[in-house]
């Protein structure tokens, strides 16, 4: 699954939340999450969370 977040500026904690909700759901049905297009901004604040490798 792919999720473009192009138009996204940022993410609040209920943003993050339903993210990883998805990342698991994703993961137990077998498949993987790609996120693409992000911002700095996003790219920091998965960072912060250590949601971003």
């Amino acid at each position: 699954m792919t999720l473009e977040t192009r138009v996204l500026e940022d993410v609040d904690s209920a943003g993050l939340g339903e993210i990883v909700r998805t990342y698991r759901t994703v993961r137990r049905q077998g498949g993987t999450l790609k996120l693409v297009n992000f911002s700095k901004r996003i790219t920091d604040l998965l960072a912060i969370t250590k949601l971003w490798k």
